[in-house]
């Protein structure tokens, strides 16, 4: 638990295992967590203590060059939060500082993580997300915030100062601070400001002021280095214009760079000024003269640097959004990022072997497309591979086939159903080669769930068309069924066959449930039966009917979870005789004499 100025020794979490050595492959103990980020989309970088540190949505990583060893800190082992938005390293001292875009800040020393939440608890109007650290000393930060700057004393874990420098002390977005010949330069949304540091009253926004001199001197600035004992800064001028990399040569502003339409950040030691950007890199060695540009990674198929950092050995370092961390030490490129999925996106997982796989597509609430690439993770023993198809979108859901746990198809919204085995892709099953349907020409063939009967043949639902339930015998063969006036909707969600042999077909938005018993043959309707079942119960009361997901028991039993709780049927094997069959609710023993409750009412159930 961590407590404000209270110092949180995480040995008892194992972030010293997880951390500052290789990842562990052994399954976590009942009771612990295992996260499985991605870490492919590198947001920001730095470096120290012979490790690259690179910053991704939901935690950190590191890189150690001379072993190879790749490490991980998010929240399930130490960090005390999501949404990271900056990390530096101190020069000073063994310290990674993470920043947050609510505002939360952790530091995290070798033995032990201190939390400072006081910019995110704070009450205030305003974006308090945490955009630069600069260590002015061994135990002073300068803290860029969207809001002004913040001043950290990291020996004392305390907040010691507020710089509030917009016109009139206003909020003002800060992207970068450094200190220049006992000056301090903030880039911020208004242009350069600076202050001397040696000022009382930083504090007081009449401390600081605009630097005039600079061309276009409102102009957003973003960025700023030293190069060659000269302030380096970088104007933004939005999106379809090339921002301007100018120096101050006295008292004159020298452009040197202009060329990329938005500048992430600068980076630069002795010998080397890089210039980063989402489209290239600029490499130069001094302030005449051409340089490098690069616009690739030899080798690679795929280039999106998000930021560049040079380490202390020379070697550049990139945070990109496609690989995690490129490092490039000599003239040979490293691709880097722990164990994880592709992305983040996750919208339905199986269980199969010794792993899971999971569909990183998804629709809407409207029950729209997301567009997402088709992409399908498959984890075993906590190694992952990946298909994606880019001509194809919106994976939403997988079955592995009881009968052969190395086979298993993938639902999509907009591209039917696509086969695999071995985690290798086999067929797409489409409107060309099955009985599937489109709602319109092109790919709007929306499958909502599949469902395997006792005979191995797998059902599916497919989505507003005028057959939408088919199903794919055991010898490859499709057939579909007329049932859309029965079923009289036009949203489906997930499919279940239950232990009686009957397909429940989930009607999200207060439709309810459709029940279809598909008799000895399954190619046939003649000796079809079917129904919706209303949700009442056994007084003939009306029940929640905005069903989100259904699960059958070991008993046989149909728990129903619904905007309103949990229902449950302890006879869905009856659902076609509605004298003997009903819904309840789940009554809890009193927690106060003579005050029952029901289990989890006016609480939303999303997955049982």
């Amino acid at each position: 638990m961590k407590i404000r100025f209270q110092v949180v020794n995480l040995f008892a979490h194992l972030v010293l295992v997880c951390f500052f050595t290789s990842n562990v492959m052994a399954q976590p103990a009942v009771g612990q967590w295992r996260d499985h980020f991605s870490y492919k989309r590198g947001l920001t970088v730095t470096s120290g203590d012979s490790k690259v540190y690179v910053s991704t949505a939901n935690g950190v990583f590191w890189y150690n060059p001379t072993d190879g060893d790749v490490g991980k800190l998010n929240r399930v082992n130490g960090l005390s939060g999501v949404g990271i938005s900056s990390i530096a390293y101190s020069p000073y001292q063994k310290l990674l500082l993470v920043g947050y875009s609510d505002g939360n800040i952790d530091m995290v020393f070798p033995n032990r993580v201190v939390n400072i939440p006081f910019i995110k608890d704070k009450p205030m109007i305003g974006e308090k997300t945490i955009n630069h650290f600069y260590f002015v000393d061994n135990e002073i930060v300068h803290i860029s915030t969207g809001f002004g700057i913040v001043v950290l004393n990291t020996n004392r874990f305390e907040i010691k100062d507020t710089y509030m420098i917009g016109s009139g002390g206003a909020n003002l977005p800060v992207f970068q601070t450094l200190v220049f010949n006992s000056t301090i330069y903030a880039a911020t949304e208004s242009g350069l400001m600076f202050a001397s540091l040696n000022s009382p009253n930083l504090f007081h926004f009449a401390a600081w002021s605009l630097d005039n001199t600079l061309p276009n001197p409102n102009t957003p600035v973003g960025a700023l280095a030293i190069f060659k004992d000269k302030l380096i800064v970088a104007q933004n001028n939005g999106n379809t214009t090339p921002d301007v990399v100018w120096y101050r040569d006295g008292e004159q502003w020298i452009e040197r760079f202009r060329y990329f339409n938005v500048i992430n950040n600068l980076a630069a030691n002795e010998t080397n000024l890089i210039i980063c950007s989402g489209s290239g890199i600029a490499h130069y060695q001094g302030l005449q003269g051409g340089g490098f540009w690069q616009f690739s990674y030899p080798s690679f198929s795929k280039f999106s640097p998000s930021q560049a950092h040079i380490d202390w050995s020379g070697n550049l370092a990139v945070a990109d959004k496609e690989y995690g961390l490129m490092y490039r030490s000599g003239e040979s490129w490293v691709e880097v990022s722990p164990s994880g999925p592709e992305s983040n996106n996750s919208f339905h997982v199986a269980p199969k072997g010794n792993g899971f796989i999971m569909t990183a597509g998804a629709y809407s609430d409207a029950f729209g497309n997301r567009w997402f690439p088709f992409t399908v993770n498959s984890n075993e023993n906590n190694q992952w591979s990946t298909y994606r198809n880019t001509s194809m979108f919106d994976a939403v859901r997988v079955l592995v086939n009881p009968s052969n746990p190395n086979e298993y198809f993938v639902a999509s919204w907009g591209h039917g159903v696509s086969h695999f085995k071995n985690d290798e892709f086999v067929v797409n099953y489409s409107p060309a080669n099955s009985s599937l349907q489109t709602i319109l020409p092109g790919a709007f063939c929306r499958i909502s769930g599949m469902a395997f009967d006792k005979s191995g043949n797998l059902w599916a639902a497919n989505v507003g068309v005028d057959r939408p339930i088919s199903v794919r015998l055991t010898d490859g063969r499709w057939f579909s069924f007329p049932y859309a006036n029965q079923i009289g909707a036009t949203r489906f969600s997930d499919i279940y066959f239950s232990p009686a042999g009957h397909l429940w077909l989930i009607l999200p938005s207060g439709v309810g449930l459709f029940v279809l018993d598909p008799g000895a043959d399954p190619t046939s309707a003649s000796d079809d039966a079917f129904r919706k079942p209303p949700l009442i119960d056994g007084q003939g009361n009306s029940l929640p009917n905005d069903i989100a997901s259904i699960a059958f028991d070991r008993d046989g039993y149909l728990w129903i979870g619904t905007t309103d709780g949990v229902l449950v049927s302890y006879s869905p094997e009856r659902v076609f005789t509605p004298s003997s069959f009903s819904f309840q609710r789940v009554r809890v023993p009193d927690v106060v004499s003579g005050l029952a409750v029901f289990l989890l009412e006016n609480e939303v159930v999303t997955t049982i």
